[in-house]
């Protein structure tokens, strides 16, 4: 496991979900990928994003790379594509003050 580097961004914002897609389902997009800390799904007019704090800025470069352009529902012809970037600031960890 990678420490973080004090003041690096490792935190993820991660767009493009169907409208029916339901928080849990959102909540559990990341939880495999290496150095997964915790996530965060934010409704907003309709609209679900997350947001997904990695360990380190590595790690969340991997997430990035493979949620960017994968459709988040494979059986939806057409469907609208991911869209993975690296947050403007990191999440707070659960318990932080």
């Amino acid at each position: 496991m990678s420490a973080s580097v004090a003041g690096e961004v490792s935190t993820i914002f991660v767009a493009g979900f169907p409208i029916d897609a339901v928080p849990r389902e959102l909540d559990n997009l990341c939880r495999f990928m290496p150095g997964f800390v915790t996530s965060n799904v934010k409704t907003s007019r309709g609209t679900n994003t997350l947001f997904v704090l990695f360990d380190c800025a590595q790690n969340a470069g991997f997430a990035i790379q493979v949620l960017n352009g994968e459709p988040f529902d494979r059986t939806t012809q057409g469907a609208e594509t991911l869209r993975a970037m690296m947050a403007n600031s990191n999440m707070r960890k659960p318990g932080a003050p």
